[in-house]
């Protein structure tokens, strides 16, 4: 048995959600946002409040906690870009035509595309420069 919509009971389709459409639009942007604020805040503060002998000790975790970091964020941008139906849903953006339904699915999936290669390449950073060097 199909879903029944607005239309099918008599009543107008509940519209779209502006809010939700532009954070299902921005999602990759928004993500990456938070995974540079998170990781250069964080790693800050800790090379900061880490004193010198115990900065060793402390690099690692520092790595891993970026990588975790970016696990999450990526995992997000993956299931987005693998079921963007599911986001549209939760977003409330699922109501609008097809054709724009269409072009707000085609802008989310480049910007998490570009977003996700952001998040990457401010991780890999971890492989080639010191965790703390530059604060020093």
């Amino acid at each position: 048995m199909s879903e029944r919509t607005g239309n099918d009971i008599g009543r107008p389709p509940r519209p779209g959600s502006t809010i939700g459409t532009i954070v299902y639009i921005l999602l990759g942007p928004i993500v990456w946002a938070a995974h540079f604020t998170a990781l250069y805040f964080g790693q800050s503060v800790i090379c900061q409040i880490t004193e010198s002998g115990r900065l060793e000790l402390m690099s690692p975790a520092i790595i891993l906690g970026i990588w975790v970091a970016t696990a999450i964020a990526a995992s997000v941008l993956a299931m987005a870009l693998h079921s963007p139906a599911r986001f549209e849903v939760l977003l409330g953006t699922d109501v609008w035509q097809a054709d724009q339904r269409g072009f707000h699915r085609q802008t989310m999936a480049v910007l998490a595309g570009l977003s996700l290669f952001a998040i990457l390449a401010a991780a890999s950073s971890t492989l080639l420069i010191d965790t703390c060097a530059v604060l020093r």
